[in-house]
């Protein structure tokens, strides 16, 4: 091949390179498919976050919400309804309750609402967890949640023991429980045996009072232990 030749090759050579480059960089600044986007995000760390309904907090807790459809939980909505009625707490009532005296379907619908909002942005929790849920005691739930009572016996002492350690290190919970420990360890375990009492376990319904929910994760952590 002659001189000319030559140069004529490396122009259309040079040529070939530096529209590959114009293609790669043309190509490169496009709009990515909406498929690549999307794992770019995971990528780069970014995530959804999950929504929790008031229904699934309550379960979550031990609750046993009652079915808004139906008339199977008839007989529970009932017990619940007299006691909604009666009680003189507005702020422990929905905000749409707007009748004197509820019905049951209404109970059961404002219910119905409630459970499937988002726990984080509504304040209905607080009532739901008093009126949409089964009525039992604190013993009930427990038992239904595969955990069993503690009784202040000899025969039960080495549990008892076990409720002591792991609580005595812990000052928001003692406080919570109004305990204050000393050095006699028998003694100690007669104070937290007498705090588990006053929790009024066999007694305390969950619409009674809002402090029903506190009462029972105390019970649960610090009376009783797990059968699992």
């Amino acid at each position: 091949m002659g001189k000319g030749g030559k140069i004529i090759t490396s122009m259309l050579f040079a040529g070939i390179t530096s529209g590959a480059g114009i293609s790669y960089h043309y190509l490169s600044n496009q709009p990515q498919p909406k498929k690549e986007k999307k794992e770019r995000k995971k990528a780069i760390g970014i995530s959804t976050i999950k929504v929790v309904s008031i229904a699934q907090k309550l379960e979550e807790v031990g609750y046993l919400v009652l079915k808004t459809e139906g008339t199977e939980d008839d007989e529970q909505w009932d017990i619940l309804l007299k006691a909604y009625n009666k009680n003189k707490e507005q702020d422990q009532k929905f905000t749409n309750s707007t009748s004197k005296k509820e019905t049951r379907n209404r109970l059961k619908n404002h219910c119905k609402k409630a459970i499937i909002s988002n726990s984080e942005k509504n304040n209905n929790y607080s009532i739901a967890k008093r009126w949409c849920v089964k009525p039992e005691s604190i013993n009930d739930m427990l038992t239904r949640n595969n955990y069993t009572k503690l009784i202040p016996k000899n025969t039960e002492k080495s549990k008892w023991r076990k409720r002591f350690d792991l609580i005595k290190d812990n000052a928001e919970e003692k406080k919570k429980m109004g305990l204050e420990f000393n050095d006699n360890k028998n003694n100690n375990i007669a104070l937290l045996q007498e705090a588990c009492k006053k929790l009024k376990i066999s007694f305390s319904k969950t619409y009674a009072s809002k402090d029903f929910e506190e009462h029972y994760t105390q019970a649960k952590n610090w009376c009783s232990e797990s059968n699992t």
